[in-house]
């Protein structure tokens, strides 16, 4: 996870900082949520050729780094989490990874199924000559962050995704 401010108010570092530390974590629950979708499509219609891929397990982190950190902002302009509280007594920024996590877990489980096939073909595949998938899903992302900016009144600092696709994927 690229740690920074991606809205306006967004300073909250602590937070980050537990975000960065759940990153694995994070990927785990979104690329598991697209093999399951997967699974059960393959249990009707047999094996694909992106199940194939799959099953090679050979999972590249770097191509879904910016759908995660979309989805962090996300969640954390949804719950108006970007500036740190007045100090509580008892109150720890660890315990809200897990809440993090969780929205996460529900968020992806009510993407679209061509979200899912992109997420699983950016980690998984060799992309195409096109980046199809990466020219659709960040965009995508994006688009759903920038709704909730909208509808919250703060402005995006600078996180749309390249016009182009990343060297990396």
């Amino acid at each position: 996870m690229i740690v920074g401010p991606v809205f306006e108010g967004d300073e909250w570092e602590a937070l980050w900082g537990q975000q960065h530390d759940a990153y694995g974590q994070g990927l785990s629950i979104i690329v598991n949520e697209g093999r399951r979708r997967l699974d059960e499509a393959e249990a009707l219609v047999g094996p694909t050729p992106l199940g194939d891929e799959i099953r090679r397990d050979d999972f590249d982190h770097h191509v879904l780094q910016h759908v995660h950190d979309m989805l962090a902002a996300e969640w954390r302009l949804r719950h108006d989490l970007g500036a740190p509280p007045l100090p509580l007594p008892g109150f720890h920024v660890e315990a809200l990874a897990t809440q993090w996590l969780e929205w996460l877990r529900h968020r992806v489980q009510g993407m679209s199924q061509s979200k899912m096939r992109d997420v699983l073909m950016l980690g998984f595949m060799d992309p195409d000559p096109y980046h199809s998938a990466e020219l659709r899903l960040l965009p995508a992302v994006y688009d759903d962050l920038a709704a909730v900016a909208r509808e919250r009144g703060v402005r995006l600092l600078d996180a749309r995704p390249a016009d182009t696709p990343s060297e990396s994927a």
